[in-house]
């Protein structure tokens, strides 16, 4: 073999290789457990977070009073790593963004993928914050709350009161977040065949919605399309799930299925209502 035809082969196997490394790395890439890999934390912050921030929680979401002792460490870890992991910014002057707004988004987004490996859409990256409600160009209307590719934009009023009345079926942060999620789903063709069966049973009660032949579980909001179906599910999800599962057990079964979580089984272990779980030391 002459040197030009060495020369060639070793270009020729080395682009070989080159490219079988490439689709190596895209399949980690794309595998639940490799994306946005998270470390450890430092167990110490995790405790001064514990410490300092835990009552905020307890006093303003009912979720976390479902939680048994070994779920509450496991759910205030991912907290404190979400709230690292993003960007809080305030979109309005004089508006100043807080440790509470950040600790109480934040567990909304660990409430939301509590079931999950991961804590939060890889792509998601900043939240803007603004004290009331907002003017979008994009939608031409007066807006709470915004999910762009990102981000995620939210009325700091509107996301308090989500949390304030916790059965009405009205969620901003888990309506907002949820978009996130679906947004990261449907870019990624492993994680959109998980959600095709809820998909699948979704359009066809959007269907009914837009028939007006539903059973009137949802806001009427919800039958603006897949997307908005999407998260306002979610929000019935945790806000109403026992009306959820006797009105449309298949579809509470397949989100449950995809959230990787029970919350009808939750309060049932449980034993009371939701209405009971909240603290009763409020907040200062």
């Amino acid at each position: 073999m002459n040197i030009n035809a060495y020369a060639l082969s070793c270009i020729y196997m080395g682009t070989i290789l080159f490219i079988f490394a490439a689709l190596v790395v895209a399949f980690l890439y794309n595998n639940d457990f490799f994306r946005n890999p998270q470390p450890d934390p430092d167990p110490k912050a995790v405790e001064l977070f514990k410490t300092a921030d835990e009552q905020i929680i307890k006093s303003r979401m009912s979720y976390y009073g479902l939680l048994s002792g070994e779920e509450r460490e496991k759910f205030l870890t991912r907290t404190y790593q979400i709230m690292n992991s993003l960007n809080f910014v305030s979109r309005e002057e004089g508006f100043e963004v807080t440790d509470e707004m950040r600790v109480l988004i934040s567990a909304s987004m660990a409430q939301l993928t509590f079931g999950w490996t991961e804590i939060k859409p890889p792509h998601l990256e900043q939240i803007d914050l603004i004290s009331e409600s907002f003017f979008s160009h994009l939608k031409n209307a007066e807006v709470k709350g915004l999910t762009l590719p990102n981000r995620v934009i939210l009325s700091w009023k509107y996301f308090q009161e989500g949390y304030q009345i916790d059965n009405d079926k009205i969620n901003l942060g888990l309506h907002e977040l949820a978009h996130s999620v679906w947004d990261e789903t449907y870019d990624n063709d492993n994680l959109k065949d998980e959600l095709s069966a809820w998909v699948q049973i979704a359009n066809q009660e959007l269907q009914k919605m837009q028939r007006h032949i539903d059973c009137h579980f949802f806001r009427d909001y919800a039958a603006t399309n897949i997307q908005e179906l999407w998260a306002c599910s979610v929000e019935c999800f945790f806000e109403a799930p026992v009306e959820f599962q006797q009105k449309l057990p298949g579809l509470y079964a397949v989100l449950a299925d995809f959230i990787n979580q029970d919350m009808v089984g939750r309060m049932q272990d449980k034993h009371f209502m939701r209405s009971e779980v909240l603290a009763t030391e409020p907040y200062v």
